[in-house]
């Protein structure tokens, strides 16, 4: 679980300054718990880990002030070092040559609530997968679309709730949506009462 927390960790970084910046957020903070039962070794630095990764989650994503961006920087660095994020890690989220993918995203139902056809899923996976070792947002979005594979009807239907109730599915399906530039959930910060 401490390698799929990274690899969302990643995918997120590569959104930096937009709201699909902390859309991965949320699932790595997933896995980080599942992890804290079920990973066998240290785990010493998870709890401390969450913690960042809620920090980051809640930061605006434009018009930051200079505290909220020490703030967001310390906690980036400490969880490069927790996740042994390399230096020469992408700055940009670039779906390149994978068009495959994007038009298989795009036969699921616009309203996901309706549920997932797994097909398209298992086609979007495929296309990524051969630029997953060079691209981190590929990483996270296999993740997530094998992860959609097992969603259920009803475990979609309650994924979100508008305008801002979201679940790790919810939050899965944006960024999915973020990154073959569909047209986005309502993202975190963008809610209104």
């Amino acid at each position: 679980m401490y390698l799929a927390a990274k690899r969302q960790w990643l995918g997120s970084g590569l959104w930096g300054g937009s709201a699909a910046q902390n859309l991965a957020l949320p699932v790595a903070i997933r896995d980080l718990r599942m992890g804290e039962s079920t990973d066998g070794g240290n785990k010493s630095g998870y709890e401390a880990a969450i913690a960042e990764l809620r920090l980051i989650a809640g930061m605006p994503d434009a018009n930051v002030t200079p505290e909220q961006n020490a703030e967001w920087s310390s906690a980036q660095k400490a969880l490069d070092r927790f996740f042994r994020v390399p230096d020469t890690a992408p700055d940009a989220c670039d779906l390149g040559s994978h068009t495959a993918a994007a038009a298989a995203w795009s036969e699921e139902p616009a309203n996901t609530i309706s549920g997932v056809i797994v097909g398209p899923l298992k086609l979007a996976v495929a296309d990524l997968q051969p630029g997953a070792a060079r691209n981190p947002c590929y990483i996270a979005a296999i993740d997530d679309l094998t992860d959609l594979e097992s969603a259920t009807k009803s475990t979609i239907a309650q994924s979100y709730t508008q305008p801002c109730d979201f679940s790790v599915v919810g939050y899965e399906v944006a960024y999915l949506d973020a990154l073959f530039q569909e047209a986005v959930l309502t993202a975190p910060g963008e809610c209104s009462a």
